[in-house]
């Protein structure tokens, strides 16, 4: 499930058997499955024209539902940050010599009062001897984990909380 239409079609492409639905995760119903993962902080996102991410509640309850016996769901948030903030600029840059070059740069605010975080993307893509640039902004809810694990609890879920991905 996604809303982007350009990912949807991404998708199909890179696994052309599998099912995708154009539309919101917080809207779309699930089929019977055995797992739903929702990584890249996808609940994070914020629907436009709100001032506060949706609940968490109702979006558990109906994975819970669509799960089998079982089944797992796996997913990331992004929690307000106690120290440092949120807030700061990165980039990431490929100037792979075969000429697939890219670059991405990263403006990001946290507002910790409203509980927001807001990314100012800028990327960069070879394209011929020219360069192609797109701008986004990306509003996410930051989530607090003690929310997230009520909305569990409530849902009918056990659960358990890791830090980080990998070691």
């Amino acid at each position: 499930i996604d809303a982007s239409p350009a990912f949807i079609k991404r998708a199909r492409k890179a696994a052309p058997q599998a099912e995708f639905r154009l539309g919101s995760l917080h809207e779309t119903p699930f089929p019977p499955c055995d797992a739903v993962s929702a990584t890249g902080e996808v609940l994070n996102y914020m629907p436009e024209g709100r001032r506060k991410g949706p609940a968490l509640l109702p979006l558990f309850r109906r994975v819970a539902t669509a799960l089998e016996p079982g089944g797992l769901f796996l997913f990331d948030l992004i929690m307000p940050s106690p120290r440092p903030a949120l807030s700061g600029r990165s980039w990431r840059v490929n100037d792979d010599p075969s000429g697939e070059g890219w670059a991405v740069l990263v403006h990001a605010e946290e507002n910790t009062k409203a509980r927001l975080l807001k990314r100012q993307i800028t990327a960069f893509r070879q394209k011929g001897k020219g360069w192609r640039r797109t701008d986004e902004c990306h509003v996410q809810y930051l989530y607090t984990r003690e929310e997230a694990g009520e909305a569990l609890r409530h849902a009918g879920f056990r659960f358990r909380v890791a830090r980080r991905y990998g070691t």
